[in-house]
């Protein structure tokens, strides 16, 4: 983001909070999720995919491994080093502001980012901003964590909070399922498919991430 955002009373500013933590994250945050790599991995050799909010790269890397062109996106100059460190084409830009030309990517990747946008209008403008970004149909794959993350029923009905990593308080949003489909259909995707994941152990019944895949 460009600016600090409202949270509350207080003020949000994300990309200092995410400059902070940004080698520990490195360290802490190898791995993709099975699903996040089996998309990864589905682009044709030669395909120009957009990482955003790419973070260190960890999923970038799983498609420029198969052959397709990556750009990883980002606000954070620090994560983006890790990004470079991995092979990967870089690029600082706030993802409700891409600097890329209309249909030049074949896919894209939004992984775990959207929900850290403090506002609607702000996640909303994302979303809008990569399907410009993708070519008409081109495939896109978005998650987000679930407002089920919490314990019982008082933690369903949160919908904003601070998650600490250390000692730095990371804004999330936590969507409900319905939010999340009525938020990219607004945005203009298509073909919007939800699924629910439990990647937590202390998820035991519900899911505590939400994975959309659409097309543009």
């Amino acid at each position: 983001m460009k600016n600090p955002k409202m949270h509350g009373a207080r003020m949000v500013d994300t990309r200092a909070q995410w400059e902070s933590l940004a080698p520990e994250w490195d360290r802490a945050r190898r791995r993709a999720w099975p699903e996040v790599a089996r998309f990864a991995g589905s682009f044709a050799p030669g395909a120009r995919v957009l990482d955003l909010a790419a973070g260190n790269g960890r999923h970038g890397v799983l498609a420029a491994k198969d052959g397709a062109s990556v750009v990883a996106a980002d606000f954070s100059r620090s994560l983006l080093s890790f990004a470079r460190e991995r092979g990967l084409v870089v690029a600082q830009a706030d993802a409700r502001e891409l600097p890329f030309r209309d249909a030049s990517f074949d896919g894209g990747l939004f992984i775990a980012a959207l929900h850290c946008i403090p506002s609607r209008t702000g996640r909303l403008g994302a979303l809008a901003e990569m399907r410009r970004v993708l070519k008409p149909g081109a495939p896109a794959l978005v998650t987000v964590w679930s407002r089920f993350r919490g314990s019982g029923f008082r933690g369903a009905l949160t919908s904003d909070g601070d998650v600490p990593w250390g000692d730095v308080a990371r804004y999330y949003h936590f969507y409900s399922p319905t939010e999340l489909v009525t938020d990219c259909r607004s945005t203009g995707w298509s073909e919007v498919a939800l699924s629910g994941e439990r990647l937590s152990s202390s998820a035991k019944w519900l899911p505590d991430n939400w994975f959309v895949r659409m097309r543009a």
